[in-house]
C-alpha cells in the first residue's frame, strides 16, 4: 500500500504583542493634552472680561451689611455698615436714632451691645432693632447672624426666625407710604463667632 503523503503545514510563529507599554503612552499623552487644554482656557481672559474688572474696581458701590452675634443668651452684638452713600428712607430720622443708640458714624459704620435679663427679652430687642432697619431700608434683604459656641439650637432657630420676618404679636413694618412688610431680612448667612465678647 502506498502511504499517503502527509501534508506540511506551516505553522506561524506565535508572536506575543506586549500592550502594557503602547498603553503607558497613551495615558501620559492624554493625560497631558487634558492638563494643557484646562491651562490654556484658564490663561485665555476674554477682553471683555478684562474692561468689567476694570470698571468695577475703578466704581465700588456701597453695600448694605448688617451683622448680629449672639454672644451669650443674655447679650448679643449688632454692627451696621457705612451707610453714608445707601439709599434709604428717611436719612434724617435714621441718622438721629443710630447717633442716639449705637456708637460709630455713617462713614465707618455702627455697633452696639445689647443686654438683657434673659434671651426672649434679648430676641424682643434685636427685632426692635431690625424693624427700625428695614423701616429704612425696604429693599435691603441680606444680613449675617453669628453665634458663639455657648448658644443652644433652640436659641439659633428662635434667633433666625426673628430675623427673616415678624413674631405674630408684632404689627406689620410701614416701609412706603403704601406698603407694608412682615418680613425683614430673610436672606441669612449664619456664622460662627469665635471672637472674644468685648471686641
Amino acid at each position: 500500500m502506498l502511504r499517503k503523503k502527509k501534508k506540511s503545514r506551516h505553522k506561524m510563529p506565535i508572536i506575543e504583542n506586549n500592550v502594557v507599554s503602547l498603553m503607558d503612552v497613551l495615558t501620559t499623552l492624554l493625560f497631558f493634552l487634558l492638563v494643557l487644554t484646562t491651562v490654556s482656557e484658564l490663561y485665555i481672559v476674554p477682553a471683555s472680561a478684562l474692561t468689567a474688572a476694570a470698571t468695577k474696581t475703578q466704581v465700588k458701590k456701597p453695600a448694605f451689611a448688617l451683622q448680629l452675634i449672639v454672644l451669650d443668651p443674655k447679650s448679643a452684638y449688632v454692627y451696621l455698615g457705612a451707610v453714608e452713600n445707601l439709599s434709604r428712607n428717611q436719612p434724617e430720622l435714621l441718622r438721629d436714632y443710630l447717633s442716639k443708640r449705637f456708637s460709630g458714624n455713617e462713614q465707618t459704620g455702627y455697633y452696639r451691645k445689647l443686654e438683657a435679663s434673659n434671651s426672649r427679652d434679648l430676641l424682643e430687642r434685636l427685632q426692635d432693632i431690625l424693624v427700625v432697619l428695614k423701616r429704612h431700608f425696604p429693599k435691603e434683604t441680606r444680613s449675617v447672624v453669628a453665634f458663639t459656641d455657648v448658644i443652644d439650637y433652640q436659641l439659633m432657630v428662635d434667633t433666625l426666625s426673628r430675623v427673616r420676618s415678624l413674631s405674630q404679636l408684632r404689627p406689620a413694618v410701614q416701609t412706603t407710604a403704601n406698603q407694608q412688610t412682615e418680613v425683614l431680612f430673610p436672606q441669612v448667612t449664619v456664622s460662627e463667632w469665635s471672637g472674644s465678647g468685648n471686641s
